[in-house]
C-alpha cells in the first residue's frame, strides 16, 4: 500500500483530535471522496497497524471512530521532542463534539490560528508559534488567535456537555480573569441551560470587570455563515465565515 501525502495529513489530523468518525474524517481530510471510499482507505490503513478503530455506543448510533495508532504516530507525527503521547481519547463524545466545534470555528475569517489541547500539551509552547509556557498551563480544550486591523488576540476555547455543580465551574472561570494573555474564552454549551449556569457564575464572581466569556450552544454553530457569540451582559459578537477556498486546516 502506498501511504499518500493526505493519508500522513490524516494521521496528523487523528492526533490533534484525538478521535473522529468516518463522516467527520471525510469531511475534513477527504472531501472529495465518497464515504465508501473513504471507509476503504481507513480499513487500508488499519491493516497496516496505522490508525486503530473502535465502536463507540454512546455516539451517533454507535458509528465506529478512528484514532491514529502508536505506529502511525511514531512513523509521521514524532519529532523527538514531545513531551507526552496521548492517542486515545479519555471522552470520546466530549472529544468528537471538539472535533465539530474546531471545524465551525477554523473556517471564521478572522480566526488566524487553532490548536487543540493535544498539540498543544504534547509539544508545549514550542507548537505553532505559542509563545508563552504560561498560555500551555491553562489546558484549554483549544486556543485560536483572533486577528484585527490593529491586533491578534489570543481566546480559549472551552467545550461543555454536561452540567456540574457550579463549583466545578468557579475554577475556570477565575483562571481566565487571572491570565493576562488571554483576552476572550470562546464557551460553547451543549444546552442553553449551561450557557445560563456558567454565564451567571462568571457575573456573580466578576460583576464590574469587563465580561471575557462569550457563549454560545454547540447547535448554533453549523447553521449559517455567520456565527455569533454572547456575553453575559448581551453584547454580541459576529464572525463571517471563510470562502472555501481560503479555510485552511491546521495539521
Amino acid at each position: 500500500m502506498n501511504i499518500t501525502a493526505r493519508d500522513v495529513q490524516l494521521l496528523r489530523y487523528l492526533h490533534t483530535v484525538k478521535v473522529a468518525t468516518y463522516k467527520q474524517i471525510q469531511r475534513d481530510v477527504y472531501p472529495d471522496y465518497k464515504l465508501r471510499s473513504v471507509c476503504n482507505r481507513l480499513a487500508k490503513l488499519e491493516r497496516r497497524r496505522l490508525v486503530t478503530g473502535s465502536q463507540n455506543r454512546l455516539h451517533s448510533c454507535g458509528d465506529r471512530v478512528i484514532s491514529v495508532s502508536k505506529e502511525g504516530f511514531e512513523k509521521f507525527i514524532a519529532k523527538g521532542e514531545e513531551l507526552r503521547c496521548e492517542l486515545k481519547s479519555e471522552a470520546i463524545t466530549h472529544d468528537l463534539n471538539l472535533v465539530d466545534i474546531r471545524h465551525s470555528l477554523m473556517k471564521l475569517e478572522k480566526v488566524s490560528f487553532y490548536a487543540t489541547e493535544n498539540q498543544i500539551q504534547t509539544w508545549g509552547d514550542t507548537e505553532n508559534g505559542i509563545e508563552s509556557i504560561d498560555l500551555v498551563r491553562l489546558n484549554s480544550d483549544a486556543l485560536m488567535k483572533i486577528h484585527s486591523p490593529k491586533k491578534e488576540v489570543w481566546c480559549a476555547v472551552e467545550y461543555e456537555d454536561s452540567e456540574k455543580a457550579s463549583k466545578r465551574y468557579e475554577p475556570i472561570v477565575k483562571k481566565y480573569y487571572l491570565s493576562g494573555e488571554i483576552g476572550a474564552v470562546f464557551y460553547v454549551c451543549k444546552s442553553e441551560n449551561l450557557v445560563r449556569k456558567i454565564s451567571k457564575i462568571e457575573s456573580t464572581l466578576f460583576p464590574g470587570d469587563q465580561p471575557k466569556f462569550f457563549y454560545q450552544v454547540k447547535h448554533a454553530l453549523h447553521k449559517n455563515d455567520v456565527i455569533s457569540f454572547f456575553n453575559c451582559n448581551g453584547f454580541t459578537l459576529n464572525f463571517t465565515t471563510k470562502k472555501p477556498d481560503e479555510q485552511v486546516m491546521n495539521y
